[in-house]
């Protein structure tokens, strides 16, 4: 193997390691979203605001964010946090609770627009994926599967029943 190449599994080790530590810095530099008006992925550029909201959503419990519409909540603290828990934590599951299953396909779609651009180095293999459900397959220290999730439920009397998450994400429920 070359310099070059040893330089590159470096870096990309370091990249990793500091995606590990940082929501933040997985945000300022490896997601995506779209552009509603061309259609087209954009960077994702925070802003001061959303900056400030970031530790609340990392160091807190229990959360509650009334929103406006296009502040990018959903992509950010709903899309990409929940894809940053399940491609950086083993054994972990996160639900996210939508209005209805068509929102709740809306939302994975915009974990899989983020996750389709970012690289596959960075990435897990993916296990189960459809609509509702997306499974991460991680090993343990001893090599033994654990993998994490995100799975959307329907907003129903019975939708978290028997569910026993990390975090649960109600999304305009």
């Amino acid at each position: 193997m070359n310099n070059a190449a040893l330089d590159e599994i470096r870096w990309q080790a370091e990249e990793c390691d500091k995606v590990l530590d940082s929501f933040e810095y997985f945000l300022d530099n490896y997601v995506w979203i779209e552009d509603k008006a061309t259609n087209e992925p954009i960077k994702l550029t925070l802003w001061p605001d959303q900056r400030t909201v970031i530790p609340q959503i990392l160091n807190n419990l229990l959360i509650i964010i009334l929103k406006a519409h296009q502040l990018g909540y959903t992509w950010l603290f709903v899309a990409a946090y929940a894809l940053y828990l399940s491609i950086t934590k083993a054994m972990h599951q996160v639900v996210i609770n939508s209005f209805n299953e068509d929102a709740g396909k809306e939302i994975m779609g915009r974990v899989n627009f983020i996750r389709h651009r970012i690289p596959d180095w960075l990435m897990p293999k993916i296990g189960k994926d459809n609509d509702l459900y997306l499974e991460f397959l991680h090993t343990d220290d001893n090599g033994a599967p654990a993998p994490s999730v995100i799975q959307i439920i329907p907003a129903t009397e019975k939708g978290g029943q028997s569910k026993t998450p990390n975090v649960m994400i109600f999304d305009e429920s």
